[in-house]
Order: C-alpha cells, then sequence, then structure tokens
C-alpha cells in the first residue's frame, strides 16, 4: 500500500530492512550452532528470515545467500531452507535473458525430483527485473506450452504478485488477453478471478490501479466475469485507497529517519562463558524473545507495504 508513496515506501522499506537484517543475523548464528539440522523452529525462522531480508536488499542477506548460490553450483549441496532466499537473490541479482540464472533455474523446476527444491525454483522465477521474460512465460499459458505445470499456476502467480516486476508482468497480461485467457485456457473464467483477485490486493500506484479498473470495466468483458470483478474491485482496492489516505502520513512519521517512535535496537548481547555450551537453553530462548519481539513490530509494518 506504501508504495504510492515513493518516500513514504522508502522509509518503510528501509525500516523493516533493518529489523530483518538483525533477526537474519541472529538465525544465521543459530544455525551455525547447531550441532545438527533437527532444530525445526530455528531452520523454520532460518527460512522465513533469509527470504524476508535478502527481497528486501539487505546487504548481509544477500552476501549470505549468493555465497550458498555459489556453493550449489559448484555441486555442493545446501540446506534446504536457505534455497528459496539463495535463488531469489541469484536471479534478482542477475537473471536476465543474457544472463542466463534465469533459464537454469526454470530447468531446475522442471528437472529436479525434489518438491521442495521445485518450489524454491518456482519461487526465484518472480525476482527476475526483466519483465519481459515473466511475460512471455505467461503468454506461453495461452497456447498451452507453458514449462510451469497447471497445479503449480496458482502459486507462480501468487510468487509474481510479490514484486513490482511481477505485478507489472501479470497485470499486462491479464489485461491485454482476458479474453483469450477465458476463450482458450482451461477453466480460463477462473483465472481470470484467481489473477484479478491476487491483484487486487497487491496493485498501489495509479498506473497499477488504472489496469485494474480498465480490466473490470472492459466493454467485450461478459457481464456475468465484469460483476464479479468490479466487486472485488471495490472491496479491496478501493478501500485500500482509503486506508492509504487514512493512514499512510501517521506511518511516515512513525518509521521516517531520526523518528523515536520505535527502536530497531535489540539488547545488548550478553557475554557468555566459554566453558558453557553456546546453543544452551537459556541462551536461545533468549534470542527466540528478541526475534519474537522484532517480529511482532515487522508484521505490524508488513500490512502497510507491498511485498517487493
Amino acid at each position: 500500500r506504501m508504495r504510492r508513496s515513493d518516500r513514504g515506501h522508502a522509509d518503510v522499506k528501509a525500516f523493516v530492512s533493518r529489523l530483518a537484517g538483525i533477526a537474519f543475523r541472529m538465525v544465521d548464528k543459530l544455525v551455525a550452532q547447531q550441532k545438527n539440522r533437527s532444530q525445526h523452529p530455528i531452520n523454520i525462522g532460518w527460512n522465513a528470515f533469509s527470504t524476508w531480508a535478502c527481497k528486501l536488499n539487505n546487504d548481509d542477506c544477500e552476501r549470505t545467500t549468493l555465497d550458498y548460490y555459489r556453493r550449489w553450483l559448484n555441486g555442493e549441496e545446501i540446506p534446504a531452507d536457505i534455497k528459496d532466499a539463495a535463488f531469489c537473490t541469484a536471479i534478482r541479482r542477475g537473471g536476465s535473458a543474457a544472463d542466463g540464472t534465469w533459464e537454469k533455474m526454470l530447468d531446475l523446476y522442471k528437472t529436479t525430483r525434489t518438491h521442495s527444491e521445485r518450489q524454491s525454483a518456482l519461487h526465484a522465477l518472480s525476482c527476475t527485473e526483466d519483465v519481459q521474460l515473466l511475460t512471455t512465460l505467461l503468454e506461453m499459458i495461452l497456447e498451452n506450452k507453458c514449462p510451469i505445470e497447471k497445479h503449480d499456476y496458482n502459486a507462480l502467480f501468487v510468487a509474481l504478485s510479490s514484486t513490482s516486476t511481477g505485478v507489472t508482468a501479470l497485470t499486462n497480461f491479464l489485461r491485454n488477453h482476458f479474453a483469450s485467457i477465458i476463450n482458450n485456457v482451461e477453466n480460463g473464467k477462473n483465472m481470470v478471478f484467481t489473477v484479478y483477485s491476487i491483484l487486487s490486493s497487491k496493485v498501489s500506484t495509479d498506473q497499477e490501479i488504472t489496469k485494474m479498473s480498465e480490466i473490470a470495466s472492459a466493454t467485450t468483458m461478459p457481464v456475468e466475469i465484469k460483476n464479479k470483478l468490479r466487486a472485488i474491485y471495490h472491496g479491496e482496492i478501493e478501500n485500500n485507497l482509503k486506508w492509504f489516505d487514512l493512514y499512510s502520513i501517521a506511518i511516515r512519521e512513525i518509521i521516517k529517519p531520526g523518528s523515536t517512535n520505535i527502536s530497531t535496537t535489540t539488547p545488548a548481547d550478553k557475554t557468555q562463558d566459554d566453558s558453557k555450551d553456546s546453543s544452551s537453553a537459556p541462551s536461545i530462548f533468549h534470542d527466540y524473545t528478541t526475534i519474537l519481539r522484532m517480529l511482532t513490530v515487522s508484521l505490524l509494518i508488513k500490512f502497510f507495504i507491498n511485498n517487493d
């Protein structure tokens, strides 16, 4: 929602990036302290915070995950919990048609036998900033030649909606081809409803919203479908605009640089007795508590911005 305000969105993104970076470093440290990979809460947190921090362009996260990606390219097995972030960061930092990273990830999606790796590769495809790559991928759906399996279409649409580039590609696909989708794609009507519903909670800029209005108001759109799309538009997009008008200024004041309303600092690291196991329960509990505090603040802010 805050993408409607260039300065406000930049401030919110920087604020949340700092929080995510702190949490990532703490969880990354906990992962390194593990004697095995059996502590699922730590691994789940590692996956979540690495994906989140890297998408917010946190330097520490990007350096760490790119190192994992290079190791994976060299044939080394890397933890499944870091693949989402590693693959996405590699695509975002490269990922153009000339680079070859995007095509490599598409090949992985088609060939891997591991479900989790397949999903990581699918999500990573949306991380490119090359809108033409995504447009071409989506248009292949119209000819039933898309390399993405049909049962993964919804996951692809959700992944695309999490970036501004993906929103652009997905919105243009729907606006330019809605008749072909309805008439030529299996369950085309449902696909139109699904994509429009997904986008309605993500579009923020005037250009994006205008396109969504054009789709719902198209004269060639069947009345039944048009009525449903208009209902989605009024129920989601217009409500988000009202929210922005009511709260965006207050949010900017809270998180602007130099504000003392919310602190992103964490309790000072405790000096630990070297004779004690650094993975002791009290230490881990302290780290979990700190991460939880940051997550609580971050989740509140997360409602105010697009995932991008």
